[in-house]
């Protein structure tokens, strides 16, 4: 590719082959005055057998936060002398890399380099760290050593090839206390004594994989298990007297695991397949092959104490990783530049399995509504970036772990699937798997295997929306009798449409429905396209919301649909999308919100889960945007609100029906978290009735009605009920309430309060959850300044916590930005961020600052029509 060039890599002239890796952790607890970093350290052992490819006396190697003891090569038999010496090893801090240098050159064939070096436990949630628990039974504090390497954090652990493309196979061998389990991709093959109450576990050799996909944990857990149909072992690990949590999430894995071997038509290549449940874990979840890690909330299902929400996600989460062990696992992205490859299609393979086993929750409306709206709202900004985004280095690809390569490649996966048949693109994948198994690949593999299979062009039309950033707006107009004619132009949030920009041209795959029901389509290729919808009584473009643009009508058009909202004679998800696209034009300013608030009230008897969230969505954002410092106008969205929701909610009711299914009880706990938050007097006070219960009684209260009734207590109350979360946050043992409790307890309408909340949160609240403190912080209009200083005085604090470029870092910013609406704000924002260092979270930075003048430009031009509409509505 014409970028390798431009890459900054090790030096070719060796390639590993088979790693043997030794690690002895040290998990004691430290004494009184002793560091923690100095007490959690690990010794390590890594033998590499090597291809010499041309001849050299310096091996690169990466190696980050590591301190190489020792290097010596070795024949290719592992033993005899290789006839060459290390004559000295160069750490070059910056670039992560260790330089074995010889007094000779390497002759071309095999060897083996062997290093002795020592590391940190560190507790950075990165490479080799610990996680340190509360031990249920004795309620002593407890530590596990746990691995998270993707994207580049392998080198943290062992000195190694660090690059995706760098394939080799594993043999790990773990040294620990007797009493600990330990856990790697592979089987145990074999456990012996050690010295003193030691023991070595090794494991089976790897298949061929890369670095980020190796994994290994020592702690003491408990588990459940079950075989797939096909014979295949599967375990839930947690920690110990918590197995009982991991039930739901072994079904789950067991049953997606046969769907994924049925649909991509090869066996899952591995002999077992572990699911760990980890107390400190930055991300979701982490797809190393035969060993997947979880953050507890993505894994662990409590039936009594757990909602129907962490059930989609439980569900969502394992299949998403259990979706990589092919996708990304099996065959790997030849560098970062295709993470979307692995990312965005096991996002949307999660979807079609979870929709497979649960054809009622409604998955592929809520993908509409979630990943789907999510990959358009940030993709439309001018710092958005292509989904074959351009990566130098390995260090930057923390940044691109977002939106676009997680819910934009999905969203374009789910426009080729439906543009192809489901059917077809499944066929182009199990030719795509075959042929490039336990290899890496790039884009144009895949659309290459896609035409073969389909018998269609591929490649032109998608290179067009993973190339380029961003997406079209599809403007409609009339044409003759009969026609309507279609014009795209780049889409942007802030409306302004530069001339690089007119250059921008999609090959869209456009759909239509009309009130004849049948479903047309035609490919534009071009600026403009018509369309023959004959004399129907309205046109709704983008018919199940499956092309990656947003459609603008003229104002007939809009008054039209109006109508098919109301008697729901449009589908579920073109009604959801009509009311996603106008929010987004309004926001750019291609309509005016006045028109979104006209079509808003359309919903009034909307019933559909997916679309009641999106309508609470809207005007919480036009509250917070238009009433920042408007509190009439935050009070007229509240009545309006109350006045959309009113119907749904009375009849969902507080009572779950025995027909109410899945979606009826994320209906039943949307609807009153936002009638609560809303002020509806008889909500508020049947959750303050209920919470009183709740105190007397924990079970007497659903887990579907825990967030409704935790937000409406704090908000109407005070420190009572505040107190009453917090002890519940510091003695649940279920992670999934503590986070309610942190979510809740931020709601409070006392600014002191919220104070305590902050600091209580900074001195006790785990570091991987530091993110709902900060959330909380900045959704409370008392917290709007106070997140943003919060964030001043903590930044080089996180840096140093979670190190340059962390996923927690990026979230933080973009959480402590997100009420701001003014252009002072946003110079404010650039002012402080040009003194610290923001190595790794650049783009992020720009998206913010973005949003922010994105925000005021729509106050600018909207704030007094707004206020206007809302003062005039009637509940």
């Amino acid at each position: 590719m014409a970028e390798k060039k431009d890459r900054v890599l090790l030096a070719d002239a060796v390639a590993p082959v088979r790693y043997v890796l030794t690690l002895e952790p040290c998990l004691d607890a430290p004494a009184e005055g002793q560091k923690p970093d100095d007490v959690f350290v690990f010794d390590g052992h890594v033998a590499i057998e090597l291809d010499v490819r041309r001849a050299t006396a310096n091996i690169e190697v990466n190696a980050h936060e590591l301190t190489a003891h020792s290097a010596v090569l070795k024949a290719a038999d592992g033993v005899s002398d290789a006839g060459v010496a290390v004559t000295g090893m160069h750490h070059d801090v910056k670039k992560q890399v260790l330089t074995i240098q010889t007094d000779k050159e390497l002759a071309l064939g095999k060897c083996v380099l062997e290093i002795h070096f020592k590391g940190s436990l560190n507790d950075k949630m990165a490479g080799f760290y610990r996680s340190a628990y509360k031990d249920a039974a004795s309620g002593a504090q407890k530590y596990m050593a746990v691995t998270q390497f993707e994207p580049t954090d392998a080198r943290r652990a062992f000195p190694c090839f660090d690059e995706p493309d760098l394939k080799a196979v594993f043999s790990v061998k773990l040294i620990t206390p007797s009493h600990l389990d330990c856990i790697s991709n592979m089987p145990v093959k074999d456990s012996q004594p050690h010295k003193g109450d030691k023991k070595i576990v090794t494991f089976e050799d790897s298949p061929i994989m890369s670095t980020y996909l190796l994994a290994f944990l020592v702690g003491e857990f408990d588990f459940v298990e079950g075989r797939t149909a096909e014979g295949v072992l599967i375990r839930v690990y947690t920690l110990k007297n918590n197995s009982h949590l991991g039930h739901f999430a072994l079904d789950v894995g067991m049953k997606t695991l046969s769907f994924f071997t049925k649909f991509f038509e090869i066996p899952y290549p591995l002999p077992k397949l572990d699911m760990i449940a980890v107390p400190d874990f930055s991300a979701g979840a982490m797809e190393n092959w035969g060993c997947v890690t979880y953050r507890e909330t993505a894994l662990l299902l409590d039936p009594k104490n757990s909602s129907a929400a962490a059930k989609s996600r439980v569900a969502e989460v394992v299949a998403h990783e259990l979706a990589h062990q092919w996708f990304g696992n099996l065959v790997t992205m030849e560098w970062w530049v295709d993470l979307w490859l692995n990312e965005g299609f096991a996002t949307w393979a999660a979807d079609l399995a979870v929709d497979t086993m649960f054809p009622d929750w409604e998955t592929w409306v809520q993908f509409v509504g979630g990943t789907y709206s999510g990959a358009l709202r940030l993709d439309a900004l001018r710092s958005s970036h292509p989904i074959e985004v351009p990566v130098k280095e390995a260090q930057e690809v923390n940044e691109i772990f977002d939106h676009i390569s997680y819910y934009k490649g999905a969203s374009a996966i789910r426009m080729l699937a439906n543009h192809l048949s489901v059917e077809k693109f499944r066929q182009g994948l199990v030719v795509y798997l075959n042929r490039h198994k336990y290899q890496n690949t790039v884009t144009e593999d895949l659309w290459k295997a896609l035409e073969e299979a389909s018998g269609m062009s591929v490649a032109p039309m998608m290179r067009s929306w993973t190339k380029q950033t961003g997406y079209p707006v599809i403007r409609v107009s009339g044409g003759g009798a009969d026609e309507l004619v279609c014009s795209q132009l780049r889409f942007l949030s802030n409306g302004e449409v530069l001339d690089e920009d007119k250059q921008a041209k999609w090959i869209v795959p456009l759909s239509y429905v009309t009130p004849d029901g049948d479903e047309q389509r035609v490919v534009m290729d071009g600026e403009t396209a018509t369309l023959h919808a004959g004399k129907s009584a309205w046109v709704k473009l983008n018919s199940g919301q499956s092309g990656i643009y947003r459609v603008c009508y003229t104002a007939e058009q809009y008054e039209q649909l109006m109508a098919p909202i109301r008697s729901k004679e449009l589908g579920v998800v073109d009604r959801l999308g009509l009311l996603m696209d106008a929010m987004a034009l309004s926001r750019a300013g291609l309509i005016s919100t006045v028109r979104a608030l006209d079509l808003m009230t359309a919903f009034n008897e909307e019933t559909d889960y997916t679309c009641v969230s999106t309508v609470i969505g809207s005007l919480h954002e036009i509250s917070d945007v238009f009433g920042a410092t408007d509190l009439e106008l935050r009070a007229n969205v509240a009545k309006l609100g109350r006045a959309l929701l009113a119907k749904v909610t009375a009849k969902v009711g507080w009572t779950a029906g025995s027909e109410d299914g899945h979606v009826g009880s994320l209906l039943r706990s949307a609807a009153l978290t936002a009638m609560q938050g809303f002020d509806d007097p008889a909500t508020v006070a049947e959750a303050q009735r209920r919470f009183a219960e709740f105190e007397k009684d924990n079970a007497s209260l659903p887990a579907d009605l825990r967030i409704p009734v935790f937000f409406a207590a704090v908000k109407n109350g005070g420190k009572p009920e505040y107190e009453v979360l917090r002890q519940l946050h510091d003695t649940s043992d279920l992670n999934e309430e503590r986070v309610r409790c942190l979510r809740a307890m931020a709601k409070t309408k006392d600014l002191e309060q919220l104070k305590t909340f902050r600091d209580w949160g900074t001195a006790n609240v785990k570091a991987q959850d530091m993110m709902y403190v900060m959330s909380g912080m900045a959704a409370n209009p008392l917290g709007i300044d106070m997140a943003w200083e919060y964030l001043k005085t903590q930044w080089n604090v996180w840096l140093e916590k979670y190190g340059s470029g962390n996923f927690m870092l990026t979230r933080f910013m973009e959480l402590a930005t997100s009420g701001f609406v003014t252009e002072s704000k946003a110079k404010d924002v650039e002012e402080f961020f040009k003194t610290v260092d923001t190595a790794g979270v650049e783009r992020k930075l720009a998206q913010c600052t973005e949003g922010i003048r994105v925000r005021a430009a729509w106050v600018g031009r909207d704030q007094q029509a707004v206020a206007d509409w809302l003062k005039a509505f009637k509940e």
